[in-house]
């Protein structure tokens, strides 16, 4: 399992334009809001007792794999995944409807054309390409991002060298 510092490393690799670490700023976000919604519709029942969105089910599993490689960054992607579920929770409801469905469609369309967009940009393989582990992470990357814009990012490594771009 790779660490945290080295999937930052691969990460500045294949995201050097600085147009494209934008489009991922906004793209990534547009997806992980998409898959929110989509896996909020499902629900699940346990024995009458529990009644669960899967979107929450997906973000434990996100979160205890951000745990093997980072407790810090778990932590703090636990706050922001929280905080975006809940919000699409309640904007959107629970059951799929024309709007909802629209919605998802524009921000999965969306942010994965940006995402797209970005990596032609680079004119490099885009690095999902066979590695799911790595879609997984990407969230981390944004959010890190976003955070060094402030002087808040959790990843030194990282954070040095987006002040430098």
């Amino acid at each position: 399992m790779t660490s945290l510092p080295e999937c930052f490393s691969q990460y500045e690799y294949y995201h050097q334009h600085k147009m494209n670490r934008w489009l991922h700023i906004v793209g990534v976000p547009c997806v992980v809001i998409a898959l929110m919604l989509f896996f909020g519709w499902i629900r699940l029942d346990f024995f009458s007792y529990l009644n669960m969105r899967v979107s929450w089910l997906m973000i434990m599993a996100a979160l205890i794999y951000y745990m093997m490689i980072d407790s810090k960054a778990a932590a703090i992607m636990a706050v922001v995944y929280c905080l975006l579920n809940t919000c699409v929770g309640y904007i959107v409801g629970g059951r799929p409807t024309w709007a909802s469905f629209s919605f998802l469609v524009v921000l999965l369309v969306g942010g994965g054309l940006m995402l797209l967009i970005g990596q032609a940009l680079e004119k490099k393989q885009p690095v999902l390409q066979g590695r799911f582990l790595s879609m997984l992470v990407m969230p981390i990357f944004v959010v890190n991002d976003v955070a060094s814009q402030f002087g808040w990012g959790f990843c030194k490594a990282a954070s040095e060298s987006t002040k430098r771009k």
